[in-house]
């Protein structure tokens, strides 16, 4: 056999040998999946009402009236599985089974810096005023009750659900082009879910409710 006619042969095998291995199918999956990310985060609002009463006794015997304090708390979270944090090293595929190893649930808790007092049923009397701290004390409580709900093992497992039916329905559409890939089935591991994250949302002065009015 001539020169050239190794050289063509061998030109036609490097042409030819890469086409006969199966591709890597995760690059496909991945692109697939980041395409979703948005809609595996969800935005919402959170109002909670804050009632509280501040008593005093002084001297232990003199005891002023109470003081009442209504307010409410405002709170956005963002809570989900960020798929954009995916990398091809979470997808490991053998023996026709695709594991995907997805991150975890995250939660951020955005709170207003200060409470929004509804003084149309808050009351500081006299000798027992509502004082600056006892508003934060109130705050503080109502983040951690808040933060407390979010970060229930319920609470994760209805996200992990929501995002587990979006890929159910992502890869039936992409069940005929992972097929030929060697990808049979898909099984979805999900990471420990993160505690909740406390953001301070800008500082601003929050309206209060019905000012002026009741005492």
């Amino acid at each position: 056999m001539s020169k050239r006619s190794w050289i063509t042969l061998l030109a036609g095998l490097a042409i030819l040998l890469p086409a006969c291995r199966k591709a890597d199918p995760r690059g496909l999956i991945l692109a697939e999946m980041k395409k979703t990310a948005k809609l595996q985060v969800v935005e919402f609002s959170i109002r909670k009402a804050v009632f509280a009463t501040q008593e005093k006794t002084y001297f232990w015997i003199f005891k002023p009236q109470e003081s009442r304090f209504l307010a409410y708390a405002h709170f956005r979270v963002k809570a989900g599985i960020d798929l954009e944090r995916l990398q091809a090293e979470d997808l490991a595929l053998a023996d026709g089974v695709l594991r995907i190893s997805l991150p975890p649930v995250t939660t951020e808790l955005i709170f207003e810096p200060r409470l929004r007092i509804d003084y149309r049923f808050t009351r500081s009397s006299f000798l027992n005023r509502l004082t600056p701290a006892f508003e934060a004390e109130m705050l503080q409580k109502t983040q951690t009750e808040v933060q407390a709900f979010l970060d229930n093992p319920q609470m994760k497992g209805k996200i992990e659900d929501r995002t587990r039916s979006h890929l159910i329905t992502l890869f039936s559409r992409l069940g005929p082009s992972l097929t030929p890939l060697g990808v049979r089935s898909v099984r979805l591991e999900f990471r420990e879910s993160a505690p909740t994250i406390r953001l301070r949302s800008k500082p601003e002065t929050p309206p209060a409710v019905g000012k002026g009015e009741g005492a």
